[in-house]
């Protein structure tokens, strides 16, 4: 039976096997170099090796000197590099040095240049920073509707429940008389089906002028509480809350105005935050209850000249 050596010829070797053989023939070279840039050790006192007796006397055998032996290692170290196999070592890893890397890792990290810090004397340029002015209402509402007085209010209101599709009056205690004057102060239910309940008290700056918003206050429109409450829910206490702010903003805007941005909130529980996209807030769960003026016209498909805003989406 023929016996067939299991050992691998040079060309039988893959190139993955003869480069961890030529890595291994470096290492060797290096270590030996390393080991004979100590001369220290070659410059000690030869060491006798054994004694034998001949002819009644003792003759001693010394090792080679120290010195001599590094020479031996010297030279035998010239001729190996001087070797076939080691000159094409060298010779592959002078052109793998050359190229560029093939993403082999072998345990050594990429040493990348440090960055080079900013100096004191060129700091990066500030950018200016001017916070935007949002507004509630547009600039010409002021001028937009005509003067309404107290004592035209009942005739505008039915005006207003017979063109539109939300619903204002006046509220009282009891049932109000058409035929008695406005109770003092005169507040005034709007209502959004399905949507909320705001009541409004009235007043003016003086006799005869123009009827203002004093105060408001938003409940569910299922809620059924006086006007000087609270509402049970954060939705609507948030809103509340959000009504003074628009007030305080500007104290002398028409009633006509107010009425025109409640009509905004038609889709208050649809309408997502143009700043963050979302519906509902992950801090204070409520949707977007503020209204602000876009002062640009709509987006294709949009009506509202409001943006819908979060409470902390303002800044």
């Amino acid at each position: 039976m023929e016996n067939t050596d299991s050992t691998s010829t040079p060309e039988q070797r893959s190139p993955l096997q003869s480069l961890e053989d030529q890595i291994a023939l470096l290492t060797e070279i290096n270590t030996n170099i390393q080991s004979l840039r100590r001369p220290t050790s070659f410059f000690q006192p030869a060491e006798i090796a054994s004694g034998l007796t001949v002819g009644g006397g003792v003759v001693q055998i010394y090792h080679d000197p120290p010195i001599e032996t590094g020479f031996k290692q010297v030279k035998a170290l010239a001729e190996k590099l001087q070797s076939k196999p080691v000159q094409e070592a060298l010779k592959a890893a002078k052109e793998s040095a050359t190229k560029e890397p093939i993403g082999l890792s072998l345990g050594r990290r990429r040493r990348h240049p440090p960055k080079r810090p900013v100096t004191p004397e060129s700091p990066p340029p500030l950018r200016s920073f001017q916070p935007k002015t949002l507004s509630f209402f547009p600039p010409d509402s002021d001028h937009q509707y005509p003067p309404l007085c107290l004592d035209d209010f009942a005739e505008y209101a039915k005006d207003y429940n017979r063109k539109g599709r939300f619903h204002l009056q006046i509220w009282t205690a009891t049932k109000h008389d058409p035929n008695r004057p406005l109770p003092d102060p005169p507040i005034v239910r709007f209502v959004i089906p399905d949507v909320f309940t705001v009541y409004m008290t009235l007043g003016t700056i003086s006799p005869g002028s123009s009827v203002i918003v004093e105060s408001a206050t938003a409940f569910g429109s299922r809620e059924k509480k006086p006007p000087h409450a609270q509402s049970d829910f954060v939705v609507f206490q948030s809103l509340s809350q959000h009504l003074v702010k628009i007030l305080q903003s500007k104290p002398q805007a028409s009633f006509q105005s107010i009425v025109n941005l409640l009509e905004d909130y038609e889709d208050l529980f649809v309408r997502a935050c143009v700043v963050c996209g979302r519906l509902i807030t992950g801090e204070s769960h409520v949707p977007p209850v503020v209204r602000t003026w876009r002062g640009t016209p709509p987006p294709v498909g949009k009506t509202s000249l409001w943006d819908a805003r979060h409470p902390l989406c303002l800044d």
